[in-house]
């Protein structure tokens, strides 16, 4: 395997710049996402109608200010990555709780845009030793914070703005966590994502033994813990302060609920690597991507062959979404379900499809993911200047492009 991935890089990246050759001679058309699957959600009858959450802007800008704070605000990328938090959970009423989970976004997504697994191959060394200390304090913070308060964080600042600024989420988090249990495995994520977080993934290798479906499945699985997705779905429940008892649940509705829960990341990663496919893939070259590990899988596909399979993964994946959807609205209905269940599960869907829907609509809004140059219509600048998608998003609006 050690071969293979260079040569569909090469190959990947040849037929990428010939298909943009022919879209700049007319001969071909940028690639419409709108057959993304996500579409498919948007007409579910539990979906929120709000795009974004209604107190998305004083939030976004309350956590701006405190991010310049702490020194982790970047005018190349927070002003787009601060308004995710709005997309994803629409349906948060407490205006505490949406600010700390778009805390929590800012944390992560500072630390992947300046120290993340894609990026490390093209970190000097003293930039990795910096990420990798600033990681060291980040693990032994959280393994602590059963013994954090305000007293002990006043006199126990870091030399990282990033540290000191999850010390602040992490006790207002305790705060406004009213669920042990909900908090304890919160953690358990938050402290795997971190573990893979400056590990480069390049050298992820698929499985010869098994078939597609399988090995995407896993390579999903890394790429969640990863990329923060996992992170978004235990949110699902804090964003509402309704909490599933996950110990009182059937066997079955316990399976339903933690499928729904996987497939909400799975359809976040997927879109997302589409939309981050030239990010990823041409600018830096990266193979950790469903779109070169399904060239790597079927080696006689061409990119575009690559990209369709992708889509139809996805595709099936939000079917199986609606299907579970169906299923878990079935058990509810029961005359025998219990009824003090409801409430937090009904809540559950509803948050997961959010999270689903927001793989679409905020990465179609934020100009994170745009280009000149694309193969993509919806990543391709001059189709979001004409469609008024273009132009860094603060708080959820446009600026004007100068």
């Amino acid at each position: 395997m050690n071969k293979e991935p260079i040569s569909v890089s090469s190959r990947l990246l040849r037929e990428y710049r010939n298909f943009i050759k022919k879209i700049e001679r007319e001969n071909a058309q940028p690639i419409d996402l709108t057959p993304m699957g996500i579409t498919l959600l948007q007409d579910h009858p539990r979906k929120n109608p709000n795009r974004r959450n209604p107190f998305a802007v004083a939030s976004e800008q309350r956590v701006e200010k405190w991010a310049k704070t702490h020194g982790i605000w970047s005018e190349a990328y927070s002003p787009d990555t601060n308004t995710m938090g709005a997309y994803l959970h629409p349906f948060t009423p407490n205006k505490e709780i949406l600010d700390v989970i778009n805390q929590m976004y800012a944390l992560l997504f500072h630390f992947d845009d300046f120290y993340g697994n894609d990026i490390q191959k093209d970190l000097k060394d003293p930039q990795k030793k910096r990420g990798k200390l600033m990681m060291k304090e980040l693990v032994e913070l959280i393994d602590s914070v059963d013994d954090i308060d305000n007293e002990t964080s006043a006199h126990t600042l870091s030399q990282f703005g990033l540290v000191n600024a999850a010390k602040e989420f992490l006790l207002k988090l305790k705060t406004l966590a009213h669920n042990p249990v909900w908090f304890a495995n919160f953690i358990k994520v938050l402290k795997e994502h971190l573990q893979y977080a400056i590990v480069d993934q390049n050298d992820f290798a698929l499985d010869e033994n098994l078939g597609y479906e399988e090995n995407m499945t896993v390579y999903l699985k890394r790429r969640n813990a990863i990329s923060g997705m996992f992170v978004t779905t235990e949110f699902m429940e804090l964003a509402t302060g309704k909490y599933i008892q996950w110990d009182a649940l059937s066997p079955k509705m316990s399976t339903l609920c933690n499928d729904i829960k996987e497939l909400t990341a799975f359809i976040g990663s997927i879109g997302n690597d589409l939309f981050s496919f030239e990010k990823e893939c041409v600018y830096r070259r990266d193979i950790f991507n469903s779109v070169p590990l399904t060239m790597i899988f079927y080696p006689e596909f061409t990119l575009l062959q690559a990209i369709q399979k992708c889509l139809e993964f996805m595709n099936e994946n939000c079917q199986k979404f609606l299907d579970i959807c169906k299923q878990i609205e079935d058990e509810i209905s029961d005359p025998e379900f219990p009824e003090n269940q409801k409430e937090a599960i009904i809540s559950y869907v509803e948050q997961a499809l959010s999270a689903s829907i927001a793989t679409w609509n905020w990465e179609l809004d934020t100009d994170r993911y745009s280009n000149m140059k694309s193969i993509f219509l919806q990543t391709l600048v001059s189709w979001r200047k004409k469609f008024g998608f273009q132009g860094k998003l603060r708080s959820g609006v446009p600026t004007p492009v100068e």
